[in-house]
């Protein structure tokens, strides 16, 4: 069984935190800095300003790298930041107007990462598990936990309910997408020891979201062999509580693509019917039913025939996307390397995805199905991976609202 441990976290004070809390869709890049040094003294994007440069960036990333660490001196010099006490579990939750997603703050083992009982489903990068190995020891804090799920228990539940009901936030505040974040101390003996007991029945938690950062934490651990960095931050979220968005693939425009040429070879394996973006977009398309969307019409992709398929890999429907339309109809084989196409999380409302069809370098956008958590659960236990940019697992936690001091 994986460890779960209370900590004594690093936390905005309540009197500042409306102001320190960063959106997951902050944009890295000078007009961002501008407005934010302009506009809010003591928000926390200075200090993640770092990770927002490419591996390659190196000049770049060591000047932030020495600014994050002086501006993060400076906002606990200041007690924008304190550390807490006492060990705590934090109990995160995030409103959204439409769900509310409740989970545990506690540390995690980079042992336990290394013995796969926190399991994987996708690949990581070296260069950037290693930039982000070099800002987590150099800045000394772990600014933002690694998303992990479990097996759903219906006693945590039952808890958690308990918990947010006995006493107001420690923490609350307001994104600009007016979603409402909430922290809860806890540090009740018998609270702490019915979490800790309730996890250990879990033989194994899952990353949802955060593989770079479990990565770079396991990295700096067994390199550095220091106690420090034997645990680092995650958020447990029940399987019952994710939300799992795809992710879309936008086709470039470029001198082979014929849009004719392109309905009629996918006529051959598929029904092609003309349907309403608007009704459609947010409509639970069917196993194998794709949605190929242009800036003037979009058609719905339904297979001619019932196909048969050996793995849990082989039978994703955005495995079945590469296999059946993106390779052999556009002749891109490894996306993430063709220029010809690119990526983003259906995430979005449909007014921005609809600017994104009419975008001048935009051919057209293919969506699919996203994976169910028991695929996810499936092929992490067997130790595979998933295809590139098969998952999104909204909404993401906050950066800068529960931190860890190594």
């Amino acid at each position: 069984m994986p460890t779960f441990l209370p900590f004594k976290a690093l936390l905005p004070h309540p009197d500042f935190v409306q102001h320190t809390i960063l959106e997951t869709d902050l944009i890295f890049d000078s007009e961002s800095e501008r407005i934010e040094r302009g506009f809010n003294p003591y928000s926390f994007w200075p200090v993640l300003r770092p990770v927002g440069y490419r591996p390659d960036q190196v000049a770049e990333f060591e000047s932030a790298l020495e600014a994050s660490h002086k501006r993060l001196q400076q906002l606990m010099g200041d007690g924008i930041f304190q550390v807490d006490e006492e060990e705590c579990f934090y109990v995160y939750q995030v409103d959204t107007g439409v769900i509310v997603q409740t989970g545990l703050v506690g540390l995690v083992s980079a042992q336990d990462l290394q013995d796969q009982k926190i399991k994987k489903h996708e690949k990581t990068r070296e260069d950037r598990e290693l930039q982000l190995s070099r800002f987590l020891e150099e800045i000394g804090i772990n600014t933002t936990p690694v998303n992990l799920t479990y097996q759903h228990q219906h006693e945590l539940d039952v808890l958690l309910a308990e918990i947010t009901k006995e006493s107001p936030p420690f923490l609350e505040a307001t994104g600009s997408q007016n979603y409402v974040y909430k922290i809860w101390r806890v540090k009740q003996p018998d609270w702490v020891d019915e979490i800790m007991q309730a996890f250990h029945r879990c033989p194994s938690f899952y990353i949802a979201d955060g593989h770079h950062r479990a990565a770079c934490a396991s990295h700096s651990f067994f390199e550095k062999k220091s106690s420090a960095l034997e645990y680092f931050t995650a958020t447990l979220i029940s399987s019952s509580q994710l939300n799992i968005h795809p992710f879309y693939r936008l086709i470039k425009k470029h001198d082979e693509f014929n849009r004719e040429e392109l309905l009629q070879r996918l006529n051959k394996e598929f029904v092609v019917k003309e349907v309403l973006l608007d009704q459609w977009y947010f409509q639970f398309l069917s196993s194998y039913h794709f949605l190929l969307c242009f800036p003037d019409k979009t058609y719905l992709l339904v297979p001619r025939e019932h196909w048969e398929f050996n793995s849990v890999l082989e039978r994703l429907d955005v495995s079945v996307l590469q296999s059946k339309i993106i390779d052999p109809i556009f002749g891109i084989r490894e996306i993430t390397k063709d220029p010809r196409i690119a990526f983003g999380t259906k995430s979005m409302p449909l007014k921005k995805f609809k600017a994104l069809l009419s975008e001048v370098d935009t051919a057209c956008v293919l969506l699919c199905r996203a994976p169910e958590i028991d695929d996810i659960f499936e092929v992490s236990d067997l130790g595979q991976v998933m295809p590139p940019k098969s998952t999104s697992f909204e909404p993401k936690i906050l950066s800068g609202l529960v931190m860890q001091i190594l």
